[in-house]
């Protein structure tokens, strides 16, 4: 279980982005969380996942601390991936960046061969979200803050990824953070639901 126990952070002195806030997050349950924009959710997210500082509170996975070095249990997935993909690397060496990829999992995310030639710039949103996926699923990574990761998507794509992500919590005991403004979609996808308050 990843619990966050009373975490908060400030970008700048007196300036909190984010108030003290505590959740947990429970193998293959999908938490659903929102909030008014500038709340803290994309910090809390980050701050999850490793990629901020952690300045007050802790972060516990399973009773332990997060590992500080190796592979990161907790995988953040932003809006849009393209901003953590090197514009240099082709989409085959962005995928195998952190091992090489399960090819049963990249079927069933849609991640077809073909797109290893292309840089990311070439493929589309959804296209780039299951790339990110599956760089994301290695061995060992126990939970996925998903950060508002089909807002840009249509309707198709929204489902398709959701349908297997669902399905992965389920089958791997994965947990999952998914961040979003539309509730509708968190009331089909979440076990339940949280919503971070001023």
């Amino acid at each position: 279980m990843l619990e966050a126990i009373g975490v908060s952070y400030a970008y700048a002195p007196g300036r909190p982005a984010l108030a003290p806030v505590s959740l947990a997050i429970a193998p293959g349950e999908i938490v659903g969380l929102s909030g008014r924009s500038g709340i803290g959710k994309t910090t809390l997210a980050k701050l999850l996942a490793g990629r901020l500082p952690l300045q007050a509170g802790a972060l516990r996975l399973d009773g332990s601390p997060l590992p500080a070095t190796g592979l990161r249990p907790v995988q953040y997935l932003a809006q849009h991936p393209v901003l953590d993909m090197n514009p240099r690397w082709r989409v085959g060496r962005i995928v195998a960046e952190a091992g090489p990829p399960d090819p049963a999992l990249a079927a069933r995310l849609g991640v077809e061969p073909a797109w290893q030639r292309r840089f990311a710039h070439e493929l589309s949103g959804g296209q780039l979200q299951r790339v990110s996926l599956l760089r994301a699923l290695r061995p060992g990574v126990r939970v996925l803050v998903a950060d508002e990761i089909s807002a840009p998507l249509d309707a198709i794509a929204q489902a398709e990824i959701w349908r297997v992500l669902m399905t992965l919590a389920a089958e791997r005991g994965l947990g999952i953070l998914a961040i979003s403004h539309d509730r509708a979609l968190l009331g089909r996808v979440a076990t339940r639901e949280v919503s971070l308050a001023a």
